[in-house]
């Protein structure tokens, strides 16, 4: 998550963190990396519990295997190999 982001969901619980961390929550619950990571961060200073981290990570890993897909493995395999293929052949890096 950006930083800007972050500071605005800040501002707009007026730096009550515990409302804070539970937009992160839910973001976290939705698949956003960057907001797992402040969950993460919550967990370890004491603002959010075992259980609440708990439930976060198993959504968050529920979230990533529903958005995985073959035609996206494979879309991405192409864009890293035309890439380096483009790279390769045009004196790029």
């Amino acid at each position: 998550m950006k930083t800007v982001v972050v500071w605005r969901v800040l501002i707009e619980c007026r730096n009550n963190y515990r409302r804070a961390f539970k937009h992160f929550l839910i973001g976290a619950r939705a698949g956003h990396k960057g907001c797992l990571e402040y969950v993460k961060m919550g967990y370890e200073k004491g603002i959010i519990t075992k259980n609440g981290y708990e439930k976060a990570l198993r959504s968050y890993h529920k979230r990533q295997n529903e958005m995985k897909s073959d035609e996206r493995d494979k879309a991405a395999a192409t864009r890293v190999s035309e890439h380096a293929t483009f790279g390769a052949t045009n004196g790029f890096y």
